[in-house]
């Protein structure tokens, strides 16, 4: 299971359980890129499934996940890759609105698809996930600080999940990327973008697939004595 699957990381990380075999259930809130993935990925592989989700409603996520299990019998691996980034503001000049919305998403949607995943795991006899942090989650990022807050409460939330759950043959991880050329980063001005490429350790924008490797290894049995860690993925530091 994969959220946040229309794109960028969430899509590359789909793109590659879909070729070592495993059958796909692909998550996001855009039907029309969601459903375009499932088809691609099915054609290519094998078995992708879209459901469309608003991980912000924890009902919608609750049956999202009941229809998946319905459909294959069990959950053994999942990604938690939806999120958004707002717009840069200075910390005393960021709305409410932005705020809470961030929060929902970031944050809760986050929790609501993790307890949904771990029940249906606890029933199952175990499995592995990984959820998507940020370099915003490691330290300050100026003019982001909703999304920092968000980013650092996703490493506490793997770290404390990790180990209440790791007896029960589950483990969760995170993922932590630096500047990655994706939909969500690609919104930036040019002078923004070039900005922070000036600034990152080897001068590139990281790719989706170079994400993607690690959240597959974190997910795959060679990583099952690795739990309650972040792996950054940042090409040495710089800008997120």
């Amino acid at each position: 299971m994969v959220t946040g699957a229309a794109s960028g990381i969430g899509l590359e990380v789909a793109r590659r359980l879909a070729n070592s075999g495993a059958a796909v259930v692909l998550l996001d809130a855009d039907e029309e890129r969601g459903h375009k993935a499932a088809a691609t990925l099915t054609s290519e592989k094998g078995e992708a499934l879209f459901l469309p989700v608003d991980v912000s409603n924890p009902d919608d996520v609750e049956c999202t996940v009941a229809q998946a299990v319905e459909r294959f019998g069990r959950l053994d691996l999942a990604f938690n890759g939806a999120g958004i980034y707002p717009s840069p503001r200075p910390f005393h000049d960021t709305d409410r609105d932005t705020w809470r919305r961030t929060l929902e998403i970031n944050v809760l949607g986050l929790v609501w698809c993790l307890q949904a995943q771990v029940r249906v795991m606890l029933a199952t006899g175990g499995g592995a996930i990984v959820n998507a942090a940020s370099g915003a989650g490691l330290r300050g990022s100026p003019l982001t600080s909703p999304y920092v807050a968000a980013k650092h409460a996703v490493v506490g939330i793997t770290r404390t999940a990790a180990m209440e759950y790791a007896r029960q043959n589950i483990r969760i991880n995170a993922v932590a990327p630096g500047l990655i050329e994706t939909p969500m980063t690609l919104r930036l001005s040019q002078e923004q973008l070039a900005e922070r490429i000036a600034k990152s350790s080897m001068g590139r924008f990281g790719t989706s697939t170079e994400v993607a490797a690690i959240v597959t290894f974190l997910l795959s049995d060679e990583a099952s004595f690795v739990n309650g860690t972040t792996y950054t993925v940042d090409g040495g530091g710089g800008p997120v």
